[in-house]
C-alpha cells in the first residue's frame, strides 16, 4: 500500500498499491475499500494516465478520490515534468 486514506464522512477507508501487483496489467493499480461500519471490502482498477506509481489518494468527497500519481522519468518534453499529475477517481 502506498495511499492510505479514509473518506471525509469517516464511513470508508481507502487503500491504493503503489504498483501493479504481478497477477494484475501492467499500470493497473488496485484500489481496496474498507466500509469502517461493517468490514465489507471492494477493490477497483485505476489505470495510470501518465504516471510511474501513486503517491496519495486523498478523499476529494464521499464517493471521489484524488489520486496523486508519480511523474515517469524526467524529460523536458513531458507535460509532467518535474513532478505527477492528478486524477479523480
Amino acid at each position: 500500500m502506498e495511499g492510505l486514506a479514509i473518506t471525509p464522512d469517516g464511513k470508508t477507508l481507502v487503500g491504493i498499491m503503489q504498483a501493479n501487483l504481478e497477477q494484475d496489467n501492467v499500470n493497473s493499480l488496485r484500489i481496496i475499500t474498507i466500509d469502517s461500519r461493517t468490514g465489507r471490502t471492494n477493490q477497483y482498477a485505476y489505470q495510470l494516465t501518465d504516471g510511474s506509481g501513486v503517491s496519495e489518494i486523498p478523499g476529494i468527497n464521499d464517493h471521489e478520490l484524488l489520486v496523486d500519481e508519480r511523474g515517469n522519468s524526467p524529460s523536458a518534453q513531458s507535460p509532467h515534468y518535474g513532478g505527477g499529475m492528478c486524477s479523480v477517481f
